[in-house]
C-alpha cells in the first residue's frame, strides 16, 4: 500500500499467534535498545512481535535487561559515518526506531557539544543511511517535550504546533534532529515519523526525580542517609509510563502518517510537589525533606503538560496510574 509520498506503509499483527500474514515489517531497528526506553520498547516487541530484532549500544551492551536471544545487539557510535553506514547496510530494516541519544537536561549543560554532536549529527548520520537504502525504511524518531522549552502557562496544554523554545542545550539538539528529520520527509527523502514524548518513568531509570526522590527515600529507610535533599518542587510535568509509552511507539509506527509527529503525553500534569507526597507516602519510616540549592537547574521548564489528541486518534490511551509507576520505582530500589 502507498503513502502520502509513494512510501509503502505496512500493517503489522502485533501478536505472533494471530495466524495469517503478520505483516511485512519483519526487521527492525531500535538504536539506543540497552537505554531505558529502548530496552522496555525491545521487550514489548520481543513479547509482542515476530520480527527480527536488532539492537544498538554505544559502550556497555551488558545492560541490556531482556534475553540476549531476542536481539542481535552491535555496539555503535552514531557520531561516527562510516559505522552508521555499515550497520544499516547490513541490517537492511524495514523499520528503525531512532533512541540513542544523550538524554539528560543537565549533561547538556555540563557538556553541551558533545550532546549536540550525539543527538544532532548521529541523527543525522542515521537519516543519510536509511536514504541509501535501496527500499526506504519508515524511521520513528524519538525526539523529547524539552523541545517546547518553557511550557505553557497553567492549564494550558502543548499541542504538536505550540512554539518550539528549548531551554537547554538537550531541548536545542532534540528539536535540531528533528527539524532535520521533517527536511528529509519534505524533500521526498524518507519515510520519518516524529514523536515528542514527555517524562517517561520506569522501572531501571537513573538521572531523574521519580528515581532520585526513591533512591532517597530507600537511603533513608536503611539508615544510610538522614534526609532526602530536593530540588524544585513547583515544576508541573506530564508523567506516562515506560509500557504506555512502549506500546505507543509500536502504535504510531503501525498507524501514524508519515511526515507528522505526535505529542507521546497523558494530557495530566503533576507538581514534582505531588510526585515527592505520592513516594513518601509509601515510605517505611518518616521521611525528613531538605531542600538542595546544587539540585537547581540554570534553567528549568515551569510546566510541560501535552495534548495527546493525535496519538489517542490512533487507538492508544494510558493504562499504567502515576501512583502505580512510583511505587513500582519505589519497590525496584528496595531489591537494588
Amino acid at each position: 500500500m502507498l503513502g502520502g509520498m509513494g512510501w509503502r506503509i505496512y500493517y503489522i499483527c502485533f501478536t505472533s499467534a494471530c495466524g495469517g500474514d503478520v505483516g511485512y515489517l519483519m526487521r527492525c531497528l531500535i538504536t539506543g535498545a540497552t537505554g531505558f526506553f529502548g530496552s522496555h520498547l525491545t521487550l514489548v516487541l520481543a513479547q509482542t512481535t515476530d520480527w527480527t530484532l536488532y539492537g544498538t549500544s554505544h559502550k556497555n551492551p551488558q545492560r541490556l535487561t531482556i534475553p540476549q536471544e531476542h536481539i542481535q545487539l552491535t555496539q555503535c557510535d552514531f557520531r561516527d559515518q562510516t559505522a552508521v553506514d555499515a550497520l544499516v547496510q547490513n541490517i537492511q530494516p524495514d523499520l528503525i526506531f531512532h533512541l540513542a541519544a544523550q538524554s539528560l537536561p543537565a549533561d547538556s549543560w555540563r557538556n553541551p557539544r558533545d550532546t549536540l554532536d550525539a543527538n544532532v549529527l548521529g541523527s543525522i548520520n542515521l537519516y543519510e543511511a536509511a536514504k541509501k537504502q535501496e527500499n526506504s525504511p519508515r524511521v520513528v524518531f524519538v525526539g523529547s517535550s524539552a523541545e517546547y522549552g518553557s511550557g505553557t502557562k497553567e492549564g494550558a496544554l502543548l499541542v504538536e504546533d505550540s512554539p518550539l523554545e528549548p531551554v537547554n542545550p538537550y531541548g536545542v539538539s532534540k528539536l535540531a534532529a528533528d527539524l532535520m528529520a521533517q527536511n528529509y520527509y519534505a524533500a521526498g527523502l524518507l519515510d520519518i515519523i516524529r514523536v515528542r514524548p514527555f517524562l517517561i518513568i520506569g522501572v531501571g531509570k537513573t538521572g531523574d526525580a521519580c528515581s532520585d526522590f526513591s533512591r532517597g527515600v530507600v537511603a533513608i529507610e536503611r539508615e544510610q542517609s538522614s534526609a532526602l535533599r530536593v530540588g524544585n518542587l513547583s515544576s508541573v510535568r506530564d508523567f506516562v509510563a515506560v509500557q504506555d509509552a512502549s506500546r505507543a511507539l509500536i502504535l504510531i509506527a503501525n498507524h501514524g502518517e508519515s511526515g507528522e509527529v505526535y505529542n507521546l503525553c497523558s494530557g495530566i500534569g503533576h507538581s514534582m510537589q505531588e510526585v515527592l507526597d505520592l513516594i513518601v507516602s509509601n515510605a517505611e519510616r518518616e521521611i525528613i525533606i531538605e531542600q538542595d540549592a546544587k539540585r537547581l537547574r540554570p534553567t528549568d521548564e515551569l510546566q510541560l503538560v501535552g495534548d495527546s489528541t493525535k496519538l489517542q486518534s490512533l487507538g492508544w490511551k494510558p493504562e499504567v496510574s502515576l501512583e502505580t509507576a512510583l511505587v513500582e520505582i519505589l519497590e525496584y530500589w528496595r531489591r537494588n
